[in-house]
């Protein structure tokens, strides 16, 4: 559901707040009162009618509310997390336009006074802060790209479930969705070491 290996530390710790966290994990202990439920004698085996399917139903909804109110959450925290990483993206630039010139300068430097050691220098110099801020940049921006659509590949994936018909294959569907959601939560609140 969301590449942790994209995204950074830092990011991943604003990203993953306890408003976050806890709605899945309540969804989680939800769900599997409702498998539970399901593996019951009276309901092995054969089809639910009536109340109990209703029943059933309506606490899976209540699963999925919960799942809502944690991907809201993450929303919020991924549009504060794209506005600070706005302020970095023109820092970087700003540091791209700057070595860009100091090798420029140390080109023209190298032309004017006909020196072939900064002249090189400075090429190797002016390729290298080009490519350096830019692949941070390309970083960012990826991303950027991964937190904003994990709540919509998240979504995707439950609304998948509530179009299934059998109330198993809800739960478990639900119940597969939620341990991956978890285990992405997990991996994003686990710190990293350099």
């Amino acid at each position: 559901m969301i590449d942790t290996r994209r995204i950074r530390p830092e990011t991943a710790q604003a990203l993953i707040q306890a408003d976050v966290v806890e709605p899945v994990k309540r969804a989680m202990a939800e769900g599997e009162q409702v498998r539970s439920v399901l593996k019951t004698p009276q309901f092995c085996g054969r089809g639910t009618t009536g109340g109990a399917e209703d029943a059933i139903r309506a606490r899976m909804k209540e699963v999925k509310a919960g799942i809502e109110v944690s991907l809201e959450s993450f929303q919020a925290n991924a549009n504060r997390v794209i506005q600070e990483n706005h302020r970095l993206k023109q820092i970087w630039i700003v540091l791209a336009i700057a070595l860009f010139g100091v090798g420029l300068f140390g080109l023209v430097w190298g032309v004017v006074n006909d020196s072939k050691l900064i002249l090189g220098g400075s090429a190797l110099f002016a390729g290298t802060a080009i490519l350096w801020p830019f692949n941070n940049l390309r970083r960012i921006r990826s991303e950027e790209i991964k937190i904003q659509t994990a709540p919509h590949r998240v979504r995707a994936g439950i609304n998948a479930c509530m179009a299934k018909q059998a109330l198993d294959d809800i739960a478990a569907c639900f119940d597969e969705n939620l341990k991956r959601l978890d285990r992405a939560f997990e991996e994003l609140r686990r710190p990293t070491t350099p």
